[in-house]
């Protein structure tokens, strides 16, 4: 998923109850399907954006799952490539 926020927002300060925006709540339930497995497993996660102004340093320590990085970065490679090859088919 690719959230885009557009950069010529003339918001120059964030409160801090406005920093964290909930995107999505996720609850996944797995029923198994054989009888010797009996548990049910149910889980639940939320994702939350955490949004900073465009004069605001991010925090040296702030976390970046390298996988998902690697990921992302991968599916923009592909489509850069899928443009380049439209763009030099015409």
């Amino acid at each position: 998923m690719e959230v885009t926020i557009p950069g010529n927002s003339s918001v120059e300060k964030l409160e801090d109850f406005e920093r964290n925006l909930e995107l999505m709540k996720v609850s996944l339930t797995a029923i198994p399907v054989q009888i010797q497995y009996a548990t049910k497993i149910a889980k639940e996660k939320n994702l939350v954006l955490t949004l900073f102004t465009a004069n605001e340093q991010i925090a040296a320590d702030s976390e970046i799952n390298d996988v998902v990085e690697f990921n992302y970065l991968r599916v923009k490679a592909a489509q850069a490539m899928d443009e380049a090859i439209g763009f030099s088919e015409k």
